[in-house]
């Protein structure tokens, strides 16, 4: 790996920060021990600018693109602003009506599939089975 920019963020499977990096969580770091890295981020992720400066808060969050060009139909976002939701519980209507093939190698002798399997695969494994309970 070449030489990183400071203020590059990576991604890192790792439960520590490498040398010379540091976790995206959001903590305050001292200006005077980082005068390089807080002249590129400055308070965009918080602290107070005399003597601290913060770190973006990652947690939970993905990295989106700043700026005005977000594509059609989305809203521009400001760099370090926080936006979207952790979980969102979808609605009947919000998902598209659509159907589902389902090949059988035999004739149904029902149009209720509950606890019904109407076909095997080359294996003789049901390809449609009641649903377990509990769900």
């Amino acid at each position: 790996m070449s030489d990183p920019f400071i203020g590059e963020i990576i991604m890192f499977g790792g439960n520590f920060a490498p040398r010379g990096w540091a976790f995206c969580n959001g903590q305050l770091l001292s200006i005077a021990q980082n005068t390089a890295l807080f002249s590129i981020l400055g308070t965009t992720y918080g602290g107070d600018g005399r003597t601290t400066f913060a770190l973006p808060d990652l947690r939970g969050r993905v990295p989106v693109h700043a700026g005005n060009s977000q594509g059609p139909g989305l809203p521009p976002v400001q760099l370090g602003e926080m936006a979207g939701s952790p979980s969102v519980t979808l609605t009947v209507s919000q998902m598209p009506m659509h159907n589902h093939l389902v090949v059988a190698s035999q004739t149904a002798t029902t149009t209720d599939p509950n606890g019904g399997v109407p076909g095997n695969d080359a294996r003789g494994t049901p390809i449609y089975a009641a649903q377990p309970d509990g769900t």
